[in-house]
């Protein structure tokens, strides 16, 4: 949903916001991109290592229970 957010709806709003008036205009609209571009990895990255804990622990609990 975040990166959605910050992809979607709320990227065009806050680019508007950032670019509009503002004398530093360019220079703020690299920084945010910079910003939503490392935190979308960062969810990306953390949801990849949810998931590979998940098996890991399914499958774990599978060997243990056929060992017992």
């Amino acid at each position: 949903m975040r990166i959605f957010l910050l992809q979607g709806p709320l990227d065009s709003l806050l680019e508007d916001l950032i670019t509009g008036d503002s004398v530093y205009g360019e220079a703020g609209f690299a920084v945010y991109s910079r910003i939503v571009a490392s935190y979308a990895r960062q969810e990306v990255i953390v949801l990849i290592g949810g998931v590979v804990v998940a098996v890991v622990g399914f499958a774990m609990s599978v060997g243990m229970a056929a060992r017992g």
